[in-house]
């Protein structure tokens, strides 16, 4: 008889070979997926693993991988904390727009005065929104023992609406000729976040993605193994020497990925912006 058992360590071979392998699997099932809807498989996989790289074009894509990839990087680096302790938000998009609302609508608030620290400060704001939106589920979760999950992905359709609104009202561009947005900040100079070496496309988000990284390794290094996070949960007094009590904890993390959440939104040039679509 078979009898799965857990490893007494993970396999640091695994550990390596467990992306390249997810890589390979998304392949595959992707091609599959497009030769059942009628298309060229192989020619799909290339549009998207290979074109971006090293087609015609690549040297327009190459940067914007960078650019649209250190969002994404602070999103996960975020989630992987309150993941590990299973703490399951799942509202990402909702801090991403909350963020943007915050920073752009303080840059937007002094347009067009010019000044060094309206950009940081931008920064700042951007991850005091994703935190206060995000513990608006913490809370609720500690106060009243509501689904994490529910609850954080449902704020992001309310997040949307106050997106929808803002674009058709007050941060809405008084030179916009009527159309829903509000100023591009990319014609602000105080709340442009320029590429640092032009047609790079490496901003400060991309550095403050590689500062984020550095923290999780170090942060996850330094670690002891030997205390789940999930023990957070089911036996408060063993989560507290990891993360302190599992009311705070549960208040904190959220608040945490959060920051990273509401502060990823400003490390891009953007302009609030309703599409009429939904998320997902």
């Amino acid at each position: 008889m078979l009898r799965l058992e857990k490893r007494p360590s993970p396999s640091r071979t695994w550990a390596y070979l467990a992306p390249v392998l997810a890589v390979i699997a998304t392949m595959i099932g992707g091609g599959v997926m497009f030769a059942l809807l009628g298309k060229d498989p192989f020619e799909a996989i290339r549009i998207i693993f290979y074109d971006p790289l090293f087609s015609e074009f690549a040297w327009y894509y190459r940067p914007q991988l960078l650019i649209k990839g250190a969002p994404l990087i602070l999103i996960a680096i975020g989630l992987s904390m309150g993941f590990r302790a299973g703490i399951w938000n799942i509202g990402a998009e909702g801090q991403y727009i909350i963020g943007a609302l915050f920073g752009a609508g303080f840059a937007l608030a002094l347009y067009p005065t010019e000044s060094p620290f309206i950009f940081p400060s931008m920064i700042v704001l951007g991850a005091l929104g994703g935190f206060l939106w995000a513990m608006i589920p913490a809370v609720l979760k500690t106060k009243f023992g509501t689904n994490e999950i529910l609850v954080s992905l449902m704020l992001v359709y309310v997040a949307e609406q106050l997106l929808a609104s803002m674009s058709l009202g007050l941060m809405k561009n008084p030179e916009g000729f009527g159309f829903p947005g509000s100023r591009n900040l990319q014609q602000y100079a105080s709340a442009h976040n320029a590429e640092l070496w032009v047609g790079s496309g490496v901003h400060m988000g991309v550095v403050f993605a590689l500062m984020a990284i550095i923290f999780r390794i170090c942060h996850a290094c330094s670690t002891p193994t030997r205390v789940s996070y999930p023990t957070n949960r089911r036996k408060p007094k063993s989560g507290s020497f990891c993360w302190g009590q599992s009311k705070q904890t549960n208040n904190f993390l959220p608040g945490l990925q959060w920051r990273f959440g509401g502060a990823r939104r400003n490390v891009r040039n953007c302009r609030a912006k309703w599409t009429g679509k939904y998320s997902f």
